[in-house]
C-alpha cells in the first residue's frame, strides 16, 4: 500500500469510530444507543395533558409552518434562525422538526443547562407520528389485546387533542393495510 492510501484507510477508520460514537449516519431518529433523547409522541402527549413540570416543546420549522399547525404549548424557534433556545437543567425539552432534520441539527439550536449538557427530547418520528399517533390513532380488528389496551388509552389522548381515533371493520383494515395512509398535516390548525 501506498502512504496515500495507508492515510485514506487511517481516515476511514477514524470517521467510522465517530460515527459509531456520534449515533451512525445522522439520519432522523437514528441516534447512538447509549443515549436516551427519543420520546414517543403519546408519551409527549401525556406529558402535555399533565402539565409535566419544566416540559418546553420546540418545533424548529418556520414560522408559516409553525402558524399552520403546530403542537400544543409549543414555541418556535426556527432552525436556521441564528437564536439559540436556552432552557435550565430542570426542564424537560422536546424539539421536533418536518423531514430531514437530524438529531445534531436540533440538538444545536437548544442549550440545556449552563455548559449545555442537559437532555434534550427528539420526537420520535416527528410532526408526522403525532398526527398518525396521537391525532389519528387505528384500531384494527385482528388486535391483540395489547394492542386494543394501548388503543384504547391512545384514544383518550387522542380525544383530548380534538383527534378521531377509528376502529377499523375487516373491509377497512383490508384497504388501510394494503395503502397504509400518509400522515398529513392538518393546515390550519395550530393549538
Amino acid at each position: 500500500m501506498t502512504r496515500v492510501h495507508l492515510v485514506l484507510v487511517g481516515i476511514g477508520g477514524v470517521l467510522g469510530a465517530l460515527a459509531a460514537i456520534v449515533g451512525g449516519s445522522g439520519l432522523p431518529g437514528e441516534v447512538a444507543p447509549d443515549r436516551d433523547v427519543m420520546v414517543a409522541p403519546l408519551q409527549l402527549a401525556a406529558w402535555i395533558k399533565d402539565r409535566h413540570p419544566g416540559l418546553r416543546v420546540i418545533d424548529v420549522r418556520p414560522a408559516h409552518e409553525f402558524d399552520e399547525f403546530h403542537l400544543p404549548t409549543a414555541e418556535n424557534a426556527p432552525l436556521f434562525e441564528p437564536a439559540i433556545v436556552e432552557a435550565d437543567e430542570a426542564a424537560t425539552v422536546v424539539v421536533y422538526a418536518g423531514e430531514g432534520a437530524s438529531l445534531a441539527s436540533l440538538e444545536a439550536k437548544v442549550r440545556v443547562g449552563k455548559g449545555g449538557g442537559g437532555r434534550i427530547h427528539m420526537l420520535q418520528g416527528g410532526l408526522g407520528a403525532w398526527v398518525s399517533e396521537v391525532l389519528n390513532p387505528v384500531l384494527l380488528p385482528d388486535a391483540s389485546p395489547a394492542e386494543r389496551a394501548a388503543f384504547e388509552k391512545a384514544s383518550a389522548l387522542s380525544r383530548y387533542f380534538g383527534g378521531v381515533p377509528r376502529r377499523l371493520d375487516a373491509s377497512e383494515a383490508a384497504a388501510y393495510r394494503a395503502k397504509k395512509p400518509a400522515a398529513s398535516i392538518p393546515r390550519g390548525r395550530g393549538c
